[in-house]
């Protein structure tokens, strides 16, 4: 937070500065920083004092010195020592130690790399995150057919998260591979399983990946969230057109998304989601099915791409409900009468028994609703017609 700036007298004698502020929910520490300069502008920001709360989360109002600061005159800034720019991540630490895990070390039980890592929530407990690593290559170099899951448990009042130790899952793919892609659908980013009669469904798609000897495997094989964080047996379903390793994953729209990969590699591709039998065509069933021949092309993209990073971002659904008036925004209608003027001005022209009739017509009213606020309507109108006379 930004404090307003502040004026001190001109006077000989030592000021003792005394900054207060009102606590941060949640916060562990407080960061202060001060300009060298009058109006320097934040980007010249340096470190003028750090306060821990060594206890955990910090209590002003049990302790109100944690969040003061007494500057006597005798405080100087840390020169390079600048507020962190927004979207950091702030400071890596080693997640270890019975403060974040609940037992040993949090290591993974088996050595990795080339492995691919992706994160969820439990659809029906917001406070509990599964972490996952698939695949990879162990430290003798051997091509892993399994994945782990560790479980985050949040804690809503304080935000402190536990981070139990990594367990092994309980199936395994139908190869060992590496520089693998995997994929997350759920209600988020798709709108099959968002209306189906399970919406807390979540898939993961376990993709093309380098395997034993160095070769690809391109077969797609899915996998379902289960009550513990673990997945369900994996399922075979349409494989990849291309033979990928090292490629960028997305899914979003009951689409899933391919990008560049294999050396030498700059398309990307695409597949829908089976909603059912027929739905799209190509499909022999539901989720976690893709329709056969599935994964179109994108075209080519300007630079090809391999080993690239990525990660899923959702793009949240929001519903925006409007009224102004007491009446809604959304499609209205509204019927009234009101009182308006008529005129007309015609001439007969008499042919025998009859009469031939020309009239111009015009009409004005004023109109004040709840839809058509202060606004007006208006006719002109021409008759052209024939006046019987007996």
């Amino acid at each position: 937070m930004q404090l307003p700036v502040v004026q001190l007298p001109n006077r000989t004698a030592g000021i003792v500065l005394t900054l207060t502020w009102s606590r941060i929910a949640n916060a562990h520490g407080y960061r202060v920083y001060r300009s060298p300069t009058a109006g320097s502008g934040a980007s010249t920001m340096q470190l003028l004092g750090e306060l821990s709360c060594a206890a955990g989360v910090c209590d002003c109002t049990a302790n109100p010195t944690q969040c003061k600061l007494k500057d006597d005159g005798t405080m100087t800034t840390t020169a390079g020592k600048t507020p962190l720019p927004p979207g950091s991540v702030g400071v890596w630490h080693a997640v270890d130690g019975a403060v974040r895990c609940t037992t040993t070390d949090c290591k993974l039980g088996t050595s990795r790399e080339s492995h691919s890592t992706v994160a969820v929530q439990k659809p029906t407990d917001p406070t509990k995150y599964y972490l996952y690593g698939f695949g990879g290559r162990d430290a003798s170099g051997t091509y892993l057919d399994t994945y782990e899951v560790a479980a985050v448990t949040v804690d809503p009042a304080t935000e402190a998260q536990t981070v139990a130790d990594w367990a092994a899952g309980g199936s395994t793919l139908s190869s060992p591979r590496a520089e693998l892609g995997v994929w997350v659908m759920d209600a988020e980013n798709s709108s099959i399983i968002r209306k189906s009669g399970t919406p807390t469904d979540v898939w993961f798609l376990v993709g093309s990946g380098r395997t034993t000897g160095g070769t690809i495997d391109s077969s797609l094989q899915a996998g379902q969230l289960q009550a513990n964080g673990t997945l369900g047996a994996f399922i075979a379903t349409s494989s990849l057109k291309s033979a990928l390793a090292g490629l960028g994953v997305g899914a979003s729209n009951d689409q899933l998304y391919t990008f560049g990969g294999q050396s030498g590699l700059a398309n990307g591709t695409s597949a829908h989601l089976c909603a059912s039998n027929g739905n799209p065509a190509g499909c022999s069933g539901g989720i976690p099915a893709l329709p056969n021949n599935a994964f179109n092309s994108l075209g080519s993209a300007a630079t090809q791409r391999q080993y690239m990073g990525y990660t899923q971002v959702y793009l949240m659904r929001t519903r925006v409900t409007a009224s102004g008036g007491g009446q809604s925004y959304g499609p209205d209608q509204e019927t009234a009468s009101k009182a308006g003027a008529y005129f007309a001005l015609g001439a007969d022209f008499f042919l025998g028994p009859g009469a031939l009739l020309a009239e111009l017509q015009l009409g004005y009213a004023g109109l004040n609703g709840f839809i058509l606020r202060d606004t007006n309507a208006g006719n002109f109108g021409l008759a052209l017609g024939d006046r019987l006379m007996l």
